[in-house]
């Protein structure tokens, strides 16, 4: 009896097993020649897309968390100074500067002799905060377009801490 084609398919399928399915595999693999050039170009453009796309996200990004930190410090000193303005440490006419808010807050850029929270109004008070090392708010970022302008170090920040909340989305 003679076999058909597609019963002979299934014999050597079934026969593959051992050494045989080795050298079948062996001998599959050697016929792969890996990627063309076509394809190893495409993937690199790809890539390069992505790249493009993700590194000013980025970018943005981390300036923006930066110009928070500064503007969260800020916040700090303010809620320091009312509670200082509680406890009685601060000076005459509600107004706490440095050296009144030096048991209560340590933040590296409220140090100048400038510097000061003016509490007259307690439910806003205004805050002059001078940038120290390593504080900045970038030109272009949503912060200082929030702002009206940028500030680098030695910039004296001043702000009522009602537009301070409404900068930082409070």
């Amino acid at each position: 009896m003679q076999q058909t084609s597609e019963q002979k398919q299934k014999n050597t399928h079934i026969n593959l097993g051992g050494t045989n399915m080795f050298k079948e595999m062996k001998k599959r693999i050697k016929n792969e020649k890996g990627l063309t050039l076509v394809e190893l170009l495409a993937v690199i453009v790809i890539l390069a897309i992505v790249a493009a796309i993700a590194i000013p996200a980025i970018g943005n990004i981390i300036n923006n968390q930066r110009d928070k930190a500064v503007l969260a410090d800020v916040s700090g000193v303010i809620s320091a100074a009312k509670i200082a303005n509680t406890d009685g440490s601060c000076g005459t006419g509600n107004v706490c500067g440095k050296d009144d808010l030096a048991d209560y807050i340590s933040v590296k850029g409220f140090k100048a002799t400038g510097d000061q929270v003016d509490l007259t109004t307690v439910t806003d008070p205004e805050i002059k905060y001078t940038l120290a090392s390593g504080e900045e708010i970038k030109a272009g970022g949503k912060m200082a377009k929030a702002l009206g302008k940028a500030y680098a170090v030695g910039d004296v920040l001043t702000i009522k801490e009602s537009k301070l909340n409404e900068v930082m989305g409070k």
